[in-house]
């Protein structure tokens, strides 16, 4: 099974469900390892983060700093978010664990996130190759390159984790542009949403208004009425929540990205879904475009066969960003 992500808005119950889908799957067989980006988590127990830990403390006794106490390094902004990727990239990778479920919290944190992952290896990746590399000072500068290289390969997993995931999202049911905006963010990062839950939706709904199942009809929908007074959280959640966790019982591994290529004339088209609406802007910079979503950022390593080809221009078309590229005949050699 995939990676699960579960974010929402803030206040409708993103934990709840997610510890529901969590307590279904192992009532379905699953082993499930569960990560809370909300609660710190427990750093220094982990060998990913202690390598981490360590990799920091050479890179920054290069640029000339003094050593770090690792209580100090997990307090740096974006440290958690990193650390927690590269935890569940770790978890993914285990045999034992059938299932990986991450509590993203909020669509802004899951965002936040997000972006940090996707960013940060291609960073760190330009510092390595770059003039900072070069003037790196360590008495050990093997020992410094090495960790550099440890601290990248670890983020870089924990970004390829995303490209790897299904997202559920949870809200109310007065959300739906919330969660449309949500689902927009999560397909620029190569996530896959694969369902939505109403939580906390009244058992007597206001006479005349939509019912919320028919808000989001590019997804299937799940809701789950308010429990009832002094029933706990997770055996109230869990049984309605056994559509969803068949749903992603039944889903195929991922095995292709989220995007599309097509030969299209001379050129090629290259399609990324998003979302009906989404506020788009696109940018290039040698073999990534940078595609700002709802002002939510990623680097987009472009295909091989784009990467000798020019942007010609394109736009957005129900919900999908759709860009045309011709050959560089700078760089693109004719066929004979």
């Amino acid at each position: 099974m995939d990676l699960i992500l579960v974010s929402g808005v803030g206040g409708s119950g993103v934990s709840t469900v997610a510890t529901g889908l969590a307590q279904g799957l192992r009532e379905k067989g699953y082993v499930t390892a569960e990560f809370n980006s909300s609660v710190a988590a427990h750093l220094a127990s982990s060998s990913v983060w202690a390598e981490s830990a360590a990799t920091f403390g050479v890179w920054l006794k290069t640029l000339g700093t003094a050593g770090l106490a690792a209580d100090e390094v997990n307090g740096l902004p974006g440290i958690n978010e990193l650390a927690t990727g590269a935890m569940v990239a770790s978890a993914l990778h285990d045999p034992g664990i059938d299932a990986v479920l991450w509590d993203l919290g909020s669509i802004r944190e899951a965002g936040r996130t997000m972006q940090v992952l996707d960013s940060v290896p291609m960073l760190l990746d330009r510092l390595l190759t770059g003039s900072v590399a070069d003037q790196l000072s360590a008495p050990d500068p093997a020992a410094s390159v090495s960790a550099w290289y440890r601290l990248v390969t670890h983020i870089g997993q924990a970004r390829e984790v995303l490209s790897r995931s299904r997202a559920v999202l949870v809200g109310r049911a007065a959300d739906h542009e919330a969660l449309s905006a949500g689902i927009g963010i999560f397909r620029l990062y190569g996530s896959s949403p694969a369902a939505v839950v109403f939580n906390r939706v009244s058992k007597s709904p206001t006479p005349g208004k939509a019912a919320p199942e028919n808000w989001l009809v590019d997804l299937p929908t799940t809701v789950v009425t308010e429990r009832e007074k002094g029933s706990p959280k997770s055996s109230w959640s869990a049984p309605r929540l056994n559509g969803v966790v068949k749903l992603l019982d039944r889903l195929p591994p991922i095995s292709s990205p989220g995007w599309t290529l097509a030969k299209r004339g001379r050129g090629y088209r290259l399609t990324l879904p998003l979302r009906s609406g989404a506020h788009v802007r696109v940018g290039r910079r040698g073999d990534s475009l940078l595609l700002v979503c709802d002002g939510y950022a990623r680097h987009f390593e472009l295909p091989p066969v784009l990467k000798r080809c020019l942007l010609e221009g394109g736009g957005m078309r129900a919900g999908d960003l759709i860009l045309n590229f011709v050959p560089n005949p700078r760089v693109w050699r004719e066929q004979e």
